[in-house]
């Protein structure tokens, strides 16, 4: 007999004249789809749910309805639950384990326009796509999910027998093999006349040649889901080598602005060396030309005293002359504290940009932005607006008047979904910083019940839906 491992409950049903069991759990903790094989993988090497059959999909609903109420209440959501069916190439729905075609009676009315996975609404048992990608920015939709895992089969006295049966090429053939040989003893009881009622044994030998038919087909069809199942691999080898490659092309170009990035900082400390350079110069000659002014002045003083003593006669003479003097001193030391406050306060101007905006950026205030809704993460999105030219990062504001600056450009501009902004958690503390400037938050715009995750290192986006408030969400 077969029994179910771990938390996995069994589910049963019959499939073409066999018993089957299913083992099935159903999770109240919530994943990305993408994350689901992985997740059920580590619990008793399960896969998401798969439903190939109609028998197996009506025992699960059955199944569904024994569940308690306060379990379904815990389901993310309190409805829906990630299976394995999803469109990934805005075509084919398949099933993520095998890789087959979703049937027709589910997939007839399925949408293939965009990247979606399949749920089964727990009330309802009806199963409901959803988009994968979320309108939170760079997030994706996350349910509750069901695994299902191969039953254990365990021995009896006597012998072990499987519940399951597999049909694979190898047994068709085998199958296909004794319905022959049936057919010929059929046939030579017939020609021996060991038959006793003709009737019966020509139904009989036509019951056996519709059950060999039956199989050559399924072990052509076998065939068939093979071959195609393996064009499908080598199709999904090809992408993901292509892939690769533009991931390396991708990283070249990265290495390539950083070089440039760097370049330009480099020039820009060598212009603020020679600058400093310069100024140092500049005042060393003004202390010097100070010194001189006040030994030549103490000179003509004494000169002037010594002239007094010796000839009162000239001392209103050299007293004019020692008038005139000072004045020139002074007229010379007055141009040379001028130039002086001039350099001075050409220091203190801040360097005037070489451009007015980097380009794909616009002038508001006295800095520059972007706004982007490529659903990058928020990780992806920092990088990226740090690629667009030295110095820049995702938006930090000081102040007020900045982020209503900001704000209303949004407003007037239709923009109405969700953007990250520079700042992040310290740890798990609900306090934030800018992660470029590293400092504090000055000022914020918290909605209501906000900052509520519960994970480190937060981060924080702007939503247009809600008056441009800010909230954190799980990095």
């Amino acid at each position: 007999t077969a029994s179910c491992p771990g938390d996995y409950q069994s589910v049963s049903y019959t499939l073409r004249y066999q018993f089957v069991e299913a083992c099935f759990f159903v999770s109240t903790d919530y994943i990305r789809w993408a994350d689901g094989g992985d997740v059920c993988g580590r619990r008793n090497n399960g896969s998401l749910a798969e439903f190939p059959s109609n028998r197996k999909l009506q025992a699960f609903r059955n199944f569904l309805s024994t569940i308690p109420n306060t379990t379904k209440e815990e389901i993310w959501d309190a409805e829906h639950a990630w299976i394995g069916g999803a469109v990934l190439d805005e075509s084919v729905w398949r099933w993520n384990s095998s890789g087959k075609e979703l049937e027709s009676f589910i997939s007839g009315e399925l949408p293939i326009d965009d990247f979606y996975g399949l749920t089964i609404n727990i009330h309802s048992k009806e199963l409901v796509p959803f988009r994968l990608q979320s309108l939170s920015p760079g997030h994706q939709t996350i349910h509750s999910y069901v695994c299902e895992t191969d039953p254990r089969e365990t021995e009896q006295t006597g012998s072990s027998v499987p519940q399951t049966v597999a049909w694979d090429s190898s047994e068709c053939q085998a199958e296909l093999k004794r319905t022959q040989e049936e057919l010929e003893e059929v046939q030579r009881q017939e020609d021996c006349g060991c038959c006793s009622n003709l009737t019966r044994c020509e139904t009989e030998l036509g019951q056996l040649r519709d059950k060999a038919f039956e199989a050559t087909v399924e072990q052509q069809v076998l065939i068939g889901d093979k071959d195609k199942r393996i064009s499908e691999l080598e199709a999904e080898a090809r992408m993901k080598e292509e892939r690769i490659s533009g991931l390396e092309m991708e990283l070249g170009e990265e290495k390539r602005l950083l070089g440039t990035k760097e370049e330009i900082i480099s020039k820009q400390q060598e212009f603020l060396v020679v600058k400093e350079e310069r100024t140092a110069a500049l005042e060393s000659d003004l202390r010097e030309e100070k010194r001189l002014n006040g030994v030549k002045i103490s000179a003509l003083e004494r000169e002037l005293r010594e002239e007094r003593r010796l000839n009162g006669v000239k001392v209103s003479g050299l007293e004019w002359e020692l008038r005139e003097e000072r004045r020139l001193n002074g007229v010379k030391v007055s141009a040379l504290e001028r130039e002086l406050r001039e350099e001075r306060r050409l220091r203190a101007i801040p360097k005037p940009s070489l451009v007015a905006c980097p380009l794909g950026l616009f002038r508001l205030g006295d800095s520059c932005y972007a706004i982007r809704d490529d659903g990058f993460r928020w990780d992806t999105a920092l990088k990226y607006c740090q690629s667009l030219a030295p110095g820049s990062s995702l938006a930090e504001f000081e102040t007020k008047g900045e982020h209503d600056n900001v704000t209303k450009h949004i407003k007037e501009n239709g923009y109405d979904l969700y953007y990250w902004i520079g700042a992040q958690e310290i740890g798990n503390s609900n306090h934030f910083k800018w992660a470029t400037s590293n400092k504090a938050l000055l000022f914020d715009n918290w909605d209501h019940h906000q900052p509520d995750e519960k994970t480190t290192n937060d981060v924080i986006y702007m939503s247009c839906l809600d008056n441009n408030r800010h909230s954190s969400w799980q990095r």
